[in-house]
């Protein structure tokens, strides 16, 4: 079994308007240093048998949006 983990995340320039909320929390409970927050999601994906290709194919498949999205491919565990 292969396991992958990916991050996806909004392009810089692109409003995060979750990150900004998580901010402003922050702010309220006396974390005044921070001066951004980005938030993102993590994916997990196992395979059954190694393949170089699939992971990527599938984050341009369905899991990104490039338009506003990048993603990083962390670790592959075998």
């Amino acid at each position: 079994m292969v396991r992958g983990t990916v991050c996806v995340y909004l392009k810089e320039g692109m409003y995060d308007p979750e990150g900004e909320k998580v901010k402003e929390a922050l702010s309220l409970l006396g974390f005044n240093n921070i001066a951004k927050v980005r938030v993102g999601k993590l994916y997990q994906i196992e395979l059954n048998e190694a393949t170089s290709n699939v992971i990527p194919a599938v984050c341009e498949a369905l899991l990104v949006n490039p338009v506003i999205e990048r993603y990083e491919i962390r670790e592959i565990e075998e």
